[in-house]
């Protein structure tokens, strides 16, 4: 049998625990040291006690916030220009392929807006003359 952490945790650590609210990570696993518990005993306890609890974002191996193939495939067509279904399938691709060729357009897109800004100059000192 397992212990029921609702019952071994004194009632005093919940209003400590509950004073500290909202608590994310970083402040369980502070409270869990101050008070002679695990940090995960210190979530369970907000769960449990409806104290607001703040979850961690989902982060890749690198710390990157996680990339969903779908969204990769619509910033790839936004940069360049075109509906999301054009590009139907795509995200069957790799994500490391998706991530190199949004990267690609978003470079291609910044390009195209600063040619097209040296146009508009170019233009406008051709009408002063």
């Amino acid at each position: 049998m397992s212990k029921n952490t609702e019952n071994t945790v004194p009632e005093s650590i919940v209003n400590a625990i509950r004073a500290a609210a909202p608590v994310n990570w970083t402040k369980a696993q502070d409270l869990a040291t101050e008070h002679g518990l695990k940090p995960r005993s210190v979530v369970q306890v907000c769960v449990r006690h409806g104290i607001p609890y703040e979850k961690q974002g989902r982060v890749s191996k690198t710390g990157a916030p996680v990339a969903r193939k779908p969204e990769l495939v619509a910033g790839i067509a936004e940069n360049l220009g075109l509906e999301a279904s054009a590009l139907e399938g795509l995200e069957k691709a790799s994500k490391e392929a998706l991530q190199a060729l949004l990267a690609w357009a978003v470079d291609y897109a910044n390009e195209g807006e600063e040619n097209e800004e040296e146009n508009e100059k170019d233009n406008e000192e051709g009408n002063e003359g």
